[in-house]
């Protein structure tokens, strides 16, 4: 019931028509540049990076299954949007990989998921590990496995700034342009996940009616687009030789950029209610579960009645819920039209973004900036 809502409400644009051209099958160059991210992290000369017992083993767990590399595509098309090479943006397309990865293992951790991509997460395949090898009590397994997690996520957040050096020692640019780049990863970047992520964690026990649309849209902001906007920036940088960030053009992609990292987020709100359980690899309704204060809970709980609105409060948050009554939630929040209007709310964002490209010259990069920003907004992953 739910997919097929679902698949009527939600188009799929596997291919973007370009004007005056092919359809672009945005899936397929998404599935390259992964390859290539996967290929240059575990083959190349870091793979020792990964070797290590333990601590490197685990910070290397989740870039074993190619992901959906979504942030480093945006940086190397917004590279060669402004007539960049991508190969010379590839260290940076890994940094912000690697800079995603270690956020995704804390944040798994913070929340107590127990699947990433259809495999355990890093802090829950080294529980299950720890306990097996060494008969240890549950307790002190999961001790020992959120403390994996932590460090490999550490390790992996230590090895940005090496990694966008490599701009400078392999790719051959101006010192500044990396320089430039690590300051606004650790200086600005960092604190804006951080500070999104403390007010996710934070809202999630607070009572629906407690938290506001702009509270929502700025943990977006700040907690996911601000890396969509740094890739695109970082991009654009490299592609110019420049280091200077309000260029035009830098600008234009950075707003582009921001839209879609927020269009991103809705539509991953929106998975979370009414996605394939299988696809996504983890289970649907764990935003509930967990009280996070989503925008389809956030529309649905306006138009509720009091007695509905009784209802959301009773199951949001409540981890003791089981799956019939988290199902009833889900449903509700249907109904009562939160997933349509987030999904108007999302097609806006893209819509607004897209008039950022136009100053940008036609090239098939541009094209595929316009597919990636579709594409974001009507994967089922």
């Amino acid at each position: 019931m739910r997919n097929e809502s679902y698949a009527l409400t939600i188009p799929l644009f596997a291919t973007f028509e370009a004007m005056g051209s092919e359809p672009i099958h945005i899936e397929e160059e998404l599935q390259k540049r992964a390859e290539r991210i996967q290929a240059y992290l575990l083959k190349g000369p870091h793979s020792y990076e990964f070797r290590e017992k333990w601590v490197g083993e685990a910070s290397g767990w989740y870039f074993q299954s190619v992901g959906k590399a979504l942030r480093p595509a945006l940086l190397l098309f917004a590279c060669g949007a402004v007539s960049g090479e991508e190969e010379t943006a590839l260290p940076a397309a890994a940094a912000v990989e690697v800079f995603h990865t270690w956020t995704l293992i804390h944040d798994d951790w913070i929340d107590r998921d127990k699947f990433r991509r259809g495999r355990p997460t890093v802090h829950e395949e080294y529980f299950r590990r720890w306990r097996r090898a060494l008969r240890l009590p549950v307790e002190r397994a999961h001790h020992l496995g959120d403390t994996i997690a932590i460090l490999a996520g550490d390790k992996l957040h230590g090895w940005v700034p090496r990694l966008l050096t490599l701009l400078y020692f392999s790719s051959y640019l101006p010192v500044e342009i990396p320089l430039t780049l690590i300051q606004m990863f650790e200086g600005e970047v960092l604190f804006h996940i951080l500070k999104g992520e403390m007010a996710d964690v934070y809202y999630s026990q607070r009572p629906i009616e407690k938290v506001s649309f702009s509270d929502i849209d700025w943990i977006h902001r700040s907690k996911t687009a601000s890396l969509f906007e740094y890739s695109a920036v970082a991009g654009a940088l490299i592609g110019l030789k420049s280091s200077h960030r309000h260029h035009p053009l830098v600008d234009s992609l950075s707003q582009f950029a921001s839209l879609c990292g927020k269009a991103f987020q809705s539509q991953d709100d929106i998975l979370n209610l009414i996605g394939d359980e299988k696809t996504l690899g983890k289970p649907v309704g764990s935003d509930i579960r967990e009280g996070k204060k989503t925008l389809p809970l956030y529309y649905a709980y306006q138009k509720a009645t009091p007695a509905q609105r009784r209802f959301l409060s009773s199951i949001v948050g409540n981890r003791n819920a089981t799956k019939k009554d988290i199902r009833s939630a889900v449903e509700l929040i249907v109904e009562l039209k939160g997933v349509q209007r987030t999904q108007r709310r999302a097609n806006a964002l893209i819509q607004r973004g897209e008039e950022f490209l136009h100053p940008l010259p036609d090239s098939q990069h541009k094209e595929w900036l316009f597919a990636w920003a579709h594409y974001l907004i009507s994967r089922r992953v």
